[in-house]
């Protein structure tokens, strides 16, 4: 064939294809997009400016682009069967008039790397001009004042360029694996046969069933800050896992049981619809499993949005409860004291005008817990597995004066 050959065919194959081939690029473009901005939050120097707690957010933003990253190869390697089991009879056809697989994998490549092309072209543009929109709703999400100037993240495109690139390689392969296994005939016939029915496959069940409980058993009972982000990753990956397991394999076993019981699958309603979901499942398994993670997600992320946005202002609150707040640290007892009494003396003379004041003198120590209690009198890191703390201490007359309670403690006794 000349050389111009394959490059013309490619084209018109997207083209004539577009009904199929445009929802494709659309879904690769807007993951493109959506992982472009997420690094941007993380790789974007005005974010250091404005944020006081800019590693937390870069450190919550990455928590949040593996799970997206995780989705968006599940959810493009499913978009591409889908747009691959629509043009089998057209690939039969042209091995069927004489084009060897070789041919066609030449085909199939140059196509690959036109949609790539383009949808990474499209998504990182869409990218570049949304992250600025993405980045003044973070400021206004956390109440900080904008920052004038534009960014264009390198980390963000480079990563976008690699990562992508290396899906689109998995896709591409995973076609022309497809192409090279099946004869021309198969291929010829394969948009007009139907689903073979599956098999029962009772292990991923069981791994989906355990892999979807473990995940919400960590989401739920984990209570340390520290551990709170890394088992959180954990426990979304074995969520995602188990109910892509369950979608795909979890299903057909509950199918086939029902099947089973002759009383409610020799119904009319039951036997038609049972029948025909044991079918369609194998199919639209993994699209029904990311429809259900990306909906769980988007109520999620809306929930927590709301809630912190609202609460806000009780949280500060709860957190600040007056608008003035004094911490010296490193000082003696009499220094303290010397202290209060100045503040007492600006309070009097109406120097500095106060409603209500409250003070008091602690003692704070690192510590770290154990199963039996804590252990105090080691210098621990806050990295240390979450289980760091820190104890305060503080006179018993200062404890009676804040909350209003009587205590008896004799020597050497303390109160927890």
């Amino acid at each position: 064939m000349r050389k111009g050959m394959f490059g013309k065919l490619a084209v018109q194959n997207i083209w004539n294809n577009r009904s199929t081939y445009v929802p494709y690029m659309l879904t690769c473009i807007f993951c493109i997009a959506m992982m472009y901005m997420m690094e941007f939050l993380r790789d974007c120097p005005t974010l250091e400016k404005a944020v006081p707690q800019a590693a937390e957010v870069r450190m919550i933003v990455g928590t949040g682009e593996v799970v997206v990253g995780i989705f968006c190869v599940i959810f493009l390697i499913y978009s591409n069967s889908f747009l691959m089991k629509h043009r089998q009879k057209e690939i039969g056809l042209y091995n069927i008039l004489g084009l060897e697989k070789g041919h066609i994998g030449k085909v199939m490549f140059l196509e690959t790397i036109m949609t790539s092309l383009l949808s990474l072209t499209a998504g990182i543009g869409i990218g570049i001009l949304g992250s600025k929109l993405s980045l003044l709703l973070l400021f206004r999400f956390l109440h900080v004042p904008a920052v004038l100037g534009f960014y264009v993240s390198i980390t963000g495109i480079l990563f976008c360029i690699a990562g992508f690139g290396g899906i689109f390689l998995v896709i591409l392969a995973l076609n022309l694996t497809r192409v090279r296994m099946n004869n021309p005939i198969e291929l010829l016939r394969g948009g007009n046969t139907g689903e073979k029915e599956p098999r029962a496959k009772w292990l991923m069940a069981l791994l989906g069933m355990i892999s979807l409980g473990v995940g919400y058993y960590l989401a739920v009972t984990t209570e340390s800050p520290i551990q709170a982000i890394f088992i959180f990753l954990l426990a979304v990956i074995l969520v995602m896992a188990g109910t892509y397991l369950l979608f795909t394999a979890g299903s057909i076993v509950i199918l086939k049981l029902l099947r089973k019981n002759k009383k409610f699958y020799y119904k009319t309603g039951n036997f038609i619809s049972v029948s025909g979901m044991i079918y369609r499942m194998k199919q639209n398994a993994a699209g029904l499993a990311s429809i259900c993670i990306l909906s769980t997600g988007v109520l999620l992320l809306l929930s927590m949005t709301v809630s912190l946005y609202f609460g806000m202002g009780d949280i500060m609150v709860n957190r600040y409860p007056f608008d003035t707040d004094a911490r010296i640290s490193g000082i003696s007892q009499e220094q303290s004291e010397q202290i209060q009494k100045v503040f007492a003396q600006a309070i009097k003379n109406d120097q500095v005008p106060a409603e209500k004041t409250v003070d008091e003198t602690y003692l704070e120590i690192g510590c770290r817990q154990e199963k039996n209690g804590i252990m105090i009198g080691q210098a621990y890191s806050y990295s240390e597995d979450g289980k760091s703390v820190d104890l305060y201490t503080i006179r018993q007359s200062e404890y009676e004066k804040l909350t209003g309670e009587k205590t008896d403690l004799h020597d050497g006794e303390i109160f927890a």
